[in-house]
């Protein structure tokens, strides 16, 4: 039975020009096979290496055809072609075989005898059989031709266990799995190896029950209502889960480490056990953990990389920040969060979700694009993340806001709506796009006409008044909101992003350009530096009721680059370059400067920031004296 299965497969090795009667020792090496054996592991016994590489090419169900049209040839071939699969069946398991495609086998008989697909599979294109034409549309191999033919990638079990999406042009998204994963290597887990990263970074901490979740209270109120990077009721189950010895996705010891190290920044007196400074301490460690996460990451690593991102950036550590950013941004297509979770097509049996997962794979994926085109437009640099995607929009999240200091907490009148801090995300996300837009067009270095330029101011905006017309009645401030009127930090800090988008969209049309000076219809210098300075007097007024209430201690690190843009608004107009000085300028820059240097005692930025516009404001009242003098 051997010897006529070695027979059958003779057809498929006269490339190699290796004779199927030769004992396989006898086998000359100059042959064309002999290169290959480089390839090889010489531990492998050499009489199996032929044997086994043919078999896994052949597969279950693909018959060898002799080339010899004479019908005892082919008989004898298709004797052989049984013989060669039960002699395969008992050396390689069809369930485990790579090319399984999952479908249970009724029994060991029915696998020995090929089904009609599976010979079809076999025949050439075109052939014909019992009235049927192999290859065209609606033949018996049209599903596995529409999969060959596919531009839709889709997720797969990959080698640690976690669906991760694979396109198309990978062509590992042809062969599905189940749940199993088609090969498995080595990868480190954190349940196994983070002790011992910890002990090598000389990072060990007993631990503080309360301290710990003081800074976890403090990070999921000053800092995570702004992009909702953490969902709390998702993050407290799946902390009881990885407490109970269970894997979760949305858990990790790196995202919580980088939650503590936000969380105090924010101001706590740390315990005897922990070093001088306890946000590195802990931005350190879940670096650490981080470095064992992307072996195998979760939706809980995105996370961690979008808050170390926000971390370095308050240490004016703009490259590393940038860098997290950007592994997040890669993680996303890793993670298959650009699909919609409802397309079955893109989406395997083994990882379908359930509707709280679908909604917080969804709000991450907006999550990370806001943070991008925010980080972006902070470091005047091209977006990273332009991936088409078929996400819906993000939903609002059932979470009531609470004051937490270390202090008496603030009693809020019982108008104020709590529960506005699980929906400004969603607006944010929104009004992001819109920024990420700006920068690309009116920033991006590429030249444009005026007319361009012109007609995209004035359609962003239409958008950005209809934006925020469109918010709810309790995210609303007016132009001057009064110092009696109190709103959550979350909401004062989505309006001041508003102001600083309209900066930023008129700012490029300061300069005088004579081709606009002679046209009506065109939006002249002095119609752009009203605007400006409309929304950096409003970023002031908003800052004003904020510190009333609030301080700025706490504020999202963000709004660092928001003061700055209107603080450089109010600076130019007082240097003289801007022609007559706008009345209230000089007040309102050094309420931007007061603003930053309270802000300066949590974030760093905040300093650089503040040392900049002083710099700029006397490099510039310096060159408008120098200009007039030379006049006189």
């Amino acid at each position: 039975m051997a010897q006529q299965a070695h027979r059958a497969w003779t057809p498929a090795l006269t490339t190699h020009q290796i004779r199927a009667d030769q004992p396989h020792a006898e086998r000359s090496r100059d042959t064309d096979l002999a290169p290959m054996d480089s390839y090889f592991d010489p531990s492998i016994p050499e009489d199996s290496d032929l044997d086994y590489w043919v078999r896994l090419a052949e597969g279950p169900g693909h018959p060898v055809y002799s080339q010899s049209s004479d019908s005892a040839s082919n008989h004898t071939a298709q004797m052989s072609y049984d013989s060669g699969i039960a002699d395969l069946s008992e050396s390689w398991p069809l369930e485990n075989a790579l090319w399984s495609t999952g479908t249970p086998t009724a029994s060991p008989s029915s696998a020995l005898e090929p089904s009609e697909q599976e010979t079809t599979l076999c025949e050439p294109a075109g052939a014909t059989r019992a009235g049927v034409v192999v290859g065209e549309r609606g033949g018996p191999d049209n599903k596995v031709t529409r999969e060959l033919s596919s531009r839709q990638g889709r997720l797969q079990i990959a080698e640690d266990g976690h669906p991760r999406y694979y396109g198309a042009t990978s062509n590992l998204h042809l062969l599905h799995n189940g749940p199993h994963a088609v090969s498995h290597l080595f990868s480190r887990s954190v349940e196994i190896h983070d002790k011992i990263a910890i002990t090598q970074a000389t990072l060990d901490w007993p631990g503080d029950r309360e301290y710990e979740e003081h800074l976890i209270d403090l990070f999921f109120a000053w800092h995570n209502p702004y992009m909702n990077v953490v969902d709390s009721n998702a993050y407290y189950q799946s902390r009881q889960l990885h407490a109970a010895g269970q894997s979760t996705p949305l858990y990790s010891l790196c995202l919580t480490n980088a939650m503590l190290s936000v969380g105090a920044a924010f101001g706590s007196q740390p315990p005897p056990s922990i070093p001088d400074n306890p946000e590195e301490f802990f931005a350190l460690r879940a670096k650490a953990y981080l470095d064992i996460e992307l072996d195998s990451p979760t939706l809980a690593t995105v996370q961690a990389l979008i808050v170390l991102s926000s971390h370095e950036a308050a240490k004016v550590r703009d490259s590393r920040g940038w860098i997290y950013c950007g592994m997040a941004v890669q993680l996303i297509s890793d993670l298959g969060l650009h699909l919609d979770p409802t397309d079955h097509r893109s989406i395997a049996e083994t990882s379908k979700f359930d509707a709280e997962m679908t909604q917080v794979r969804a709000n991450l994926f907006w999550t990370v694009n806001t943070l991008d085109k925010l980080w972006s437009s902070s470091c005047g640099r091209p977006s990273l993340m332009n991936l088409k995607h078929s996400v819906s929009s993000p939903s609002a999240r059932c979470y009531r806001w609470t004051y937490v200091t270390e202090t008496i907490p603030m009693t809020l009148p019982l108008e104020v709506d709590l529960h506005v801090a699980g929906i400004v995300h969603v607006h944010l996300a929104e009004l992001a796009s819109k920024v990420g837009r700006i920068s690309d067009i009116l920033y991006s270095g590429v030249a444009e006409s005026i007319d361009e330029v012109q007609s995209f101011v004035r359609l962003m905006a239409r958008e950005l008044k209809h934006w925020k017309e469109s918010l709810p009645p309790s995210m609303r401030l007016p132009e001057k909101p009064l110092q009696s009127q109190i709103h959550l930090p979350v909401v004062f800090e989505l309006n001041l992003q508003y102001q600083e988008a309209v900066i930023l969209l008129y700012r490029p049309l300061l300069l005088s350009d004579p081709q606009v000076l002679h046209i009506s219809s065109m939006l002249t210098p002095s119609i752009a530096r009203q605007n400006c300075f409309q929304a950096a007097s409003d970023i002031c007024h908003i800052l004003t009721v904020y510190r009333r209430h609030y301080g700025l201690k706490r504020a999202h690190v963000q709004m660092v680059h928001v003061i700055m843009g209107a603080a450089l608004i109010h600076a130019y107009l007082c240097s003289g370059f801007a022609g007559k000085e706008e009345p209230g300028a000089q007040e309102f820059l050094l309420n931007c400067l007061q603003a930053l240097g309270e802000m300066g005692q949590t974030y760093r930025t905040a300093i650089r920031a503040l040392e900049i516009i002083v710099l700029l404001r006397n490099n510039w009242r310096k060159a408008a004296l120098s200009v007039c003098n030379r006049r006189q």
